[in-house]
């Protein structure tokens, strides 16, 4: 996965100090990357775009830039979708398979087969990162998940994602290291499950 930090403008919906707001996410995002399972929140935003979480635009303030195609769920034409495109100013990615950076804010309506970038043998980091607002995410129980960052193992339940996207995720286990890593956002709390980790039933 590549990190690009982005420079958002201001109030009313982008970070109030583009640059130290970025950085704060920045550090939570890494942290949740390099412990897998494990929930964090986002300082809370004064304005949040309908229809996206706080987490969820937390996290393309400081990931998404003009270098970063951007696929997302967003209703074409709608003023979430408006606002990143205007504050973040990501290439609008013609389908999921093109992007950079996915934005799924309706997942249960995900079905398969599912078309995400997983990076190529030479460059496996070009693999998608994917943001999905799930409906609960919740600790001690839920998937079991080991890897780097995991003493034995954590467990991180997941809510408002189909079983049929997570039978996907780990079928790609066996072809690490390419993959996806996946950013799971819930209100002001985030959690991620990198390409690194291996998630039980």
């Amino acid at each position: 996965m590549v990190f690009h930090q982005a420079v958002a403008f201001g109030p009313p919906m982008g970070f109030g100090d583009p640059v130290l707001d970025s950085q704060r996410v920045f550090r939570v995002l890494l942290t949740v990357m390099s412990y897998p399972g494990r929930i964090l929140k986002v300082t809370p935003l004064p304005q949040v775009p309908d229809g996206l979480c706080e987490a969820s635009w937390s996290v393309l303030l400081t990931l998404a830039d003009d270098a970063v195609s951007l696929w997302t769920d967003l209703p074409e034409r709608s003023a979430a979708r408006e606002s990143i495109h205007g504050l973040c100013g990501s290439p609008v990615a013609e389908r999921p398979g093109k992007a950079d950076l996915v934005l799924l804010t309706r997942p249960t309506e995900l079905e398969p087969p599912y078309d995400f970038r997983l990076g190529t043998e030479r460059r496996p980091e070009l693999g998608a990162t994917i943001v999905i607002q799930a409906a609960t995410l919740s600790v001690g129980e839920g998937f079991a998940l080991s890897g780097p960052g995991i003493c034995d193992e954590s467990f991180l339940k997941v809510t408002g994602v189909p079983e049929s996207f997570w039978a996907w995720r780990r079928s790609l286990e066996k072809e690490y290291p390419l993959g996806v890593d996946l950013i799971l956002t819930c209100g002001a709390s985030l959690a991620a499950i990198p390409r690194t980790t291996r998630m039980g039933e």
